[in-house]
């Protein structure tokens, strides 16, 4: 009898310890990707009856608040005043789809759960609300003329202030109203983020962060750092010649400079045109190695550093890519073909 309590006791004591082995699994170790599923309604449903901060732009705008719906199970629903004009920006707060943008980012500080905020006890026991705003450097005027020069063309545009790196404008087009997504009635939210889904322009693309395109001439300014860290150009040398088409070895097919025009000349020079040939030119000759090193220097083969959520890296092919692949070479100098960038 003694032996079967044992084996008994032996038992329930394994399957306690598998217990508690995987409930530190799901609580502790998998937390965190929990947490951060968009799919997961959880938090969510938790948080949507609480108060939440506010996102501000760097004028003092409001671009996403919480309003009481009275009547409704869920208490609040976030509002965008702005409309599509931050839409990828701030993204949405949606019982039924989740989070984006930096209502997915700063979720924590925006509902109140970042550790500094917990450790002031004083403000649950005072009533107080914990929640914090969040305050962004973009600036609407500057949004506003991104977003009426770009027009109804598909594609982004994106102002920095070189000084400090900080984001003036995050335009993309064509953008959507995240208030349709967060409303309060989920049929309606439900059957406004279904229609964004079967549009085909892909309103819920944020092409300004997630998207990378041929980078085009601005990558010759990484071209010219790169010849210039190796040593393959200066200012004044070499000059290169005035021409109308560039052939790199290894092929018959020229690379031509826009509109049929002929450029050459100094570093300046061939900046100041923007000039085919001659970045071509010098991409062949200092190489792969140097302009892939450079290219890295300058953020390629990373995420951007911008706070919002699944950036798309820019890319640029290892440099044993181009061994024998001159002609791919010469017009990734010029921000095509092996080169990729987010705007």
């Amino acid at each position: 009898m003694n032996r079967q309590i044992r084996r008994l006791g032996i038992a329930m004591a394994i399957l306690f310890l598998a217990l508690f082995v995987q409930l530190n699994v799901v609580q502790v170790f998998r937390a965190e990707s929990y947490n951060g599923n968009p799919n997961n309604t959880r938090a969510v449903t938790r948080d949507f009856n609480r108060p939440r901060g506010q996102i501000v732009a760097a004028d003092g705008t409001v671009l996403a608040r919480s309003e009481e719906v009275p009547g409704s199970q869920l208490g609040r629903q976030r509002v965008y005043p702005e409309g599509a004009l931050f839409g990828h920006v701030t993204g949405y707060y949606s019982f039924t789809a989740g989070f984006s943008g930096v209502e997915e980012s700063y979720n924590a500080e925006l509902s109140g759960r970042t550790t500094p905020q917990l450790r002031d006890l004083d403000e649950y026991l005072l009533d107080r609300d914990p929640t914090a705003d969040v305050v962004l450097t973009i600036a609407p005027e500057v949004q506003r003329v991104a977003r009426d020069q770009l027009g109804a063309r598909r594609g982004s545009v994106v102002a920095l202030d070189t000084r400090d790196g900080s984001v003036l404008a995050l335009w993309s087009y064509p953008s959507y109203d995240p208030t349709a997504v967060s409303q309060a009635d989920q049929a309606a939210a439900q059957g406004a983020r279904s229609l964004l889904l079967s549009d085909e322009t892909n309103p819920l693309l944020a092409r300004s962060y997630r998207e990378t395109f041929f980078p085009g001439s601005t990558f010759k300014v990484v071209t010219a750092a790169a010849g210039l860290t190796a040593g393959a150009i200066s200012r004044d040398e070499p000059r290169y010649p005035r021409e109308q088409e560039f052939v790199p070895p290894l092929t018959n097919r020229p690379i031509r400079n826009f509109g049929g025009s002929a450029c050459g000349g100094n570093l300046l020079d061939i900046m100041r045109v923007s000039c085919n040939t001659a970045f071509s030119r010098l991409a062949v000759e200092m190489g792969a190695p140097a302009l892939v090193e450079r290219a890295e220097a300058f953020g390629f083969n990373e995420e951007p550093p911008v706070d919002l959520p699944g950036p798309a890296a820019s890319s640029i092919s290892p440099a044993a890519a181009f061994e024998q692949n001159t002609p791919v070479l010469a017009q990734t100098g010029i921000g095509q073909n092996a080169v990729r960038a987010s705007p």
